[in-house]
């Protein structure tokens, strides 16, 4: 019985969802546990290199937008907001 696929058709009539989206889970259930599989990569922030400057300008007091342009001018791409 083992090889034996799921209809994927049914199961997605029953949990009113598309049948390439059971397969999809079916899939990777066979791969890797759910908890794994649903996990998303998360893209690392822009910011992250700029911390350290960041946090010294903060000490000294300097203020938010100032600190925006003085990381500009050392490479920051992202906006300010």
């Amino acid at each position: 019985m083992t090889g034996i696929k799921p209809n994927f058709a049914d199961i997605a009539r029953r949990y009113n969802c598309d049948y390439r989206t059971v397969k999809r889970y079916y899939d990777l259930g066979k791969e890797k546990t759910l908890e794994e599989a649903s996990k998303r990569r998360v893209p690392p922030s822009l910011i992250e290199n700029y911390k350290s400057i960041i946090e010294d300008k903060l000490k000294l007091g300097c203020s938010v937008r100032s600190i925006y342009y003085f990381i500009q001018l050392k490479g920051y791409q992202g906006s300010y907001t």
